[in-house]
């Protein structure tokens, strides 16, 4: 019966607002327990919605760009004052006085282009010809002197070129959860302090039995310690990247069974990249640095 109500609200909806096609989700208690498609995804070829349909995110997009813009400027590779033509060679004189500021708050002036005649709907443009005809447009106002909501101003992604570096190298690796924001702040400086500890060659709380037992006995291992040193002391800090739950995987680890495997990058060490291997006690069993390609 629920499900039936479910049907004919959602198919009712469809045709009030001339929806061609949705899916739906209902999640309980973090576990999914209906997933149903509706309508068509692609009405000119009668292609129906499945539950595995790929949409266009859209606007949700944008929260997530700003985001990764200001963890730019928080690691001092960008700065919200920055002119936007600082990154966009060739921009109209109309552009020298917008700032990436300007940008993430809809205060450009830069017109945007829905409902406009600039664009043709049907046609699927690069990054770099949608720059091009936000170039051509006017601007709708002096920049910061007005706000106006603008689909254009957000899609120029060349701002947050930068942004690459930060989530590529977690994507390297297959089936790892991806995440821009720290689950752990506690667990990530605890994870730093192991790294600063084996460095140095003295036992830290985070470690688990087979890594206390580590030492640099060879040449080899000792440069690898002082290696570590060197980049730790060049990073600006220690950056979350993903993690992945390794249960009932059989993944092991100097004796240890891991349950979860972390990963980290150093700002201003971009050139590599951390993984630490956890048991089930949260203990560092092991970890591994590899250079980002």
């Amino acid at each position: 019966m629920v499900a039936d109500a479910v049907d004919e609200f959602l198919k009712g909806h469809m045709e009030r607002h001339r929806i061609p096609g949705l899916s739906l989700a209902i999640c309980r208690d973090g576990r999914l327990v209906r997933a149903t498609g509706y309508g068509l995804a692609n009405v000119e070829l009668d292609v129906p919605v499945k539950p595995e349909t790929i949409f266009q995110s859209g606007s949700v997009g944008k929260q997530f760009t700003a985001m990764a813009v200001m963890m730019l400027v928080e690691e001092g590779k960008l700065g919200l004052d920055d002119p936007i033509v600082k990154h966009f060679p060739g921009a109209p004189a109309t552009w020298k006085g917008i700032t990436v500021r300007h940008i993430l708050t809809h205060t450009s002036g830069i017109k945007d282009r829905e409902g406009g005649q600039e664009l043709d709907y049907r046609k699927d443009y690069t990054e770099d010809e949608l720059v091009e005809v936000a170039m051509k447009m006017p601007p709708d106002f002096a920049p910061g002197t007005q706000w106006s909501y603008s689909n254009t101003g957000y899609e120029p992604e060349r701002l947050a070129t930068a942004v690459a570096g930060l989530v590529e190298p977690a994507l390297a690796w297959p089936d790892v959860h991806v995440s821009v924001v720290d689950p752990d702040s506690a667990r990530t400086a605890r994870l730093r302090e192991v790294l600063e500890a084996w460095a140095k060659g003295v036992p830290s709380p985070g470690m688990a039995k087979g890594l206390r037992g580590t030492n640099a006995a060879t040449a080899r291992e000792k440069a690898q310690r002082e290696g570590v040193q060197k980049q730790l002391a060049r990073a600006t800090g220690f950056v979350f990247l993903a993690e992945d739950d390794e249960k009932g995987r059989g993944l092991e680890r100097r004796g240890e069974t891991i349950r979860t495997v972390v990963y980290y990058s150093l700002p201003g060490e971009r050139d590599r990249r951390y993984r630490f291997f956890l048991n089930d006690e949260g203990e560092v069993a092991d970890f591994s640095s590899e250079p980002v390609d």
